[in-house]
């Protein structure tokens, strides 16, 4: 994590197996958690990485921005092909819906990775 130096004052660091998470405060303003994350490719693993975000969340009382790559997709419109598995969507849409997560909006495009081959998938992930 990093920030510009006398800003913020950060404690609690938490380093697990997908996220990084730390308390920060601006000067005497409120605290709040920043969690950093890296989800799993391998669909057998998106559970444990969902559990553990979920852990998290549980020892980070007030306001939580949590950011990063999921891996995941909320919605199919989230990916330009019907490749696509329903029941981890679905496990991924009632897990943000069970934790209140709202989602910022993507401004000026509509997809964050690319696999680069002549005929592309897109996801937004």
């Amino acid at each position: 994590m990093a920030w510009r130096d006398g800003v913020f004052t950060s404690s609690n660091p938490l380093v697990k197996e997908y996220s990084v998470s730390i308390q920060l405060q601006e000067n005497s303003g409120p605290q709040w958690w920043f969690t950093g994350v890296y989800g799993p490719h391998q669909d057998n693993l998106k559970q444990d990485f969902l559990q553990e975000l979920r852990e998290i969340r549980v020892g980070c009382e007030g306001p939580w921005i949590l950011a990063g790559d999921f891996n995941q997709i909320y919605s199919s419109e989230d990916k330009n092909n019907t490749n696509i598995n329903r029941a981890m969507l679905g496990r991924f849409r009632r897990w943000i819906n069970d934790l209140e997560l709202k989602e910022i909006p993507l401004i000026g495009r509509k997809y964050t990775w690319s696999n680069q081959r002549e005929v592309p998938t897109l996801v937004k992930c």
